[in-house]
């Protein structure tokens, strides 16, 4: 977000949900909501980086939630990065 000069992203997770689909929960910190770029805009652009990061092969849905909850079995904060993905 350094590229768009803004530091409204509070937390951030990404939850990969298949091979090819994650989803990236998104904090929003409300003091800055209406300071700089607006929040479809700076989520247009997260949803283009990951897209480009990945050729394209990712699909990607940013959505934006209240708080990102630990698990309770954790006692450290909640993982960046999470998949619900099997692998046998």
């Amino acid at each position: 977000m350094e590229k768009m000069g803004t530091r409204k992203i509070l937390q951030f997770q990404i939850i990969q949900k298949s091979e090819n689909e994650v989803d990236v929960l998104v904090v929003i910190d409300e003091d800055l909501r209406n300071v700089g770029p607006d929040v479809d805009s700076i989520f247009r652009e997260l949803k283009k980086k990951f897209e480009e990061r990945f050729n394209g092969e990712l699909s990607v849905e940013i959505k934006e939630v209240e708080k990102i909850e630990k698990p309770e079995h954790l006692d450290t904060p909640p993982p960046v990065v999470t998949s619900m993905v099997r692998v046998s």
